[in-house]
């Protein structure tokens, strides 16, 4: 891919040299690089956002996931047992795990390939709060858990 590009830019600028005089040439050159260069980052910029909506669409899965158990075992007399229950928040533990590594891997991947001043570090952010609150919340559910089973 890299001597692709190389052999391209090569020919351009031969293609160019012949075409335009001098130091009009190597301006015409630098142009089209940096058009390049913005054009390739537009593109990683727009993967990062559609992979930062996909990773937030599995996070209001699993937040509904959540919600649902919670009221499927919060009314008294529901048939959540014990078990069920720990199995509920285990899935729910596991998910939440698995999003936290996908966020991880999502940072490395983009870490030095877009702006992380005004794109990637307040994204990163802001998913790390919704995520931290999250948290908070599971935790708070887990140590009641064995109030609301023995309701």
């Amino acid at each position: 891919m890299l001597n692709v590009r190389f052999l391209i830019i090569c020919f351009l600028m031969l293609g160019m040299s012949v075409a335009l005089p001098g130091r009009e040439s190597f301006q015409e050159l630098r142009k089209l690089l940096r058009q390049e260069h913005q054009d390739e980052q537009q593109l990683i910029e727009k993967q990062f956002n559609e992979d930062i909506l996909l990773w937030a669409q599995s996070l209001e899965q699993l937040g509904l996931k959540f919600m649902a158990f919670v009221e499927q075992c919060r009314p008294r007399g529901s048939r959540c047992s014990q078990r069920l229950v720990q199995r509920h928040l285990r899935s729910l533990r596991r998910g939440y795990s698995d999003l936290r590594a996908q966020l991880e891997t999502l940072e490395i991947n983009y870490v030095g390939k877009i702006n992380e001043e005004q794109l990637l570090t307040p994204t990163l952010r802001a998913v790390r709060q919704v995520l931290q609150q999250y948290d908070s919340m599971l935790r708070l559910v887990n140590s009641e858990v064995y109030k609301l089973v023995n309701q």
